[in-house]
């Protein structure tokens, strides 16, 4: 009796959970649905602008589904663990897809900040690329020891969870070195301060600490906290990396985009010459005079940045 109880208890925590991260997702998305429609519904399909859209709506699919069977499971008396392996590789591959996608986000970022680095961002791809691999192995091939209690909440992890969760962990930790050592060096060059150059950079820190914390918690839950109760960060797994992955994108659109301007191809802002693919930052010597200063973001890819507010006038 005492083990029903605590198993039942461990269901609704995770329950409780589930909807709070579902509750959280909905809630970012009303309030920030007229800057969607503003800069991403009205303007051409794009690579990242489908990363937005998968983002934006695979995570609030992905939670409802699950949380509509585990709910629909609640009426059933006996559950086929068949059934429950296939719903638990739907959350894994739907959580997995969603980092995925967040950390491609992450990436085109850093590797703007080393533009003239190239061997950085192959680096980051081959990473990346890696850890696709080796997170992908483990969710098809490292779950089958693992149990399901009532409802078919799963429980007894294997260690081998720790795989599923150190890559992304480590990749997000490069990302955050590579953006603050670039943040230093601005720092020294004195563009620390200016508005650009700040908030990408806290933009940079906040999604780091955000992602590292939910991949951490999870990856210790599922790994060494027994019971029912393992499962209960995982809907954050998939509420948290789209949350991140489309607030950037619409950070970075906003910051080098004044809402009169306009968007065609690959979200190229046609006065400033922007484009979300990959981009880089540079920036010329800093001017006593504000309304003289020059910042430019370029690259060799699609995405690329120049705002040269008072350029010509100071030229």
């Amino acid at each position: 009796m005492a083990t029903l109880d605590a198993e039942m208890r461990g269901v609704l925590a995770c329950n409780y959970s589930a909807v709070a991260a579902f509750a959280f997702t909905l809630w970012d998305i009303c309030v920030t649905i007229d800057d969607e429609v503003k800069v991403i519904w009205t303007h051409p399909w794009t690579f990242f602008k489908m990363i937005f859209a998968f983002m934006r709506v695979g995570s609030i699919v992905s939670q409802v589904v699950a949380q509509s069977l585990y709910f629909k499971l609640s009426a059933v008396n006996a559950v086929d663990s068949a059934f429950c392996y296939k719903l638990l590789l739907f959350q894994g591959a739907a959580g997995c897809i969603l980092m995925f996608c967040c950390q491609s986000v992450l990436i085109s970022r850093a590797s703007a900040l080393y533009s003239e680095t190239p061997r950085v961002r192959i680096f980051l791809l081959v990473f990346y690329f890696a850890e696709i691999v080796i997170v992908s192995t483990v969710l098809i091939f490292g779950t089958s020891t693992i149990q399901y209690g009532p409802f078919c909440q799963p429980f007894n992890y294997p260690r081998s969870t720790i795989a599923f969760g150190a890559p992304p962990v480590m990749l997000d930790t490069i990302l955050f070195g590579l953006t603050m050592r670039k943040f230093y060096q601005y720092i020294r060059e004195g563009w620390g301060s200016r508005p650009i150059i700040s908030k990408f950079m806290t933009d940079g820190i906040w999604a780091f600490v955000l992602a590292f914390v939910v991949v951490v918690v999870n990856t210790v839950f599922l790994t060494f906290v027994g019971g029912i109760l393992s499962s209960v960060v995982y809907p954050w797994y998939l509420a948290i990396p789209s949350f991140i992955g489309y607030r950037l994108i619409l950070n970075i659109i906003y910051l080098f985009n004044p809402p009169q301007l306009t968007i065609n191809d690959a979200f190229d802002i046609t006065s400033n010459s922007i484009h979300l693919d990959t981009f880089a930052i540079v920036g010329t010597s800093p001017s006593t005079d504000p309304a003289c200063e020059s910042v430019g973001v370029q690259g060799s890819s699609s995405f690329q940045m120049t705002s040269q507010s008072g350029h010509d006038r100071c030229s």
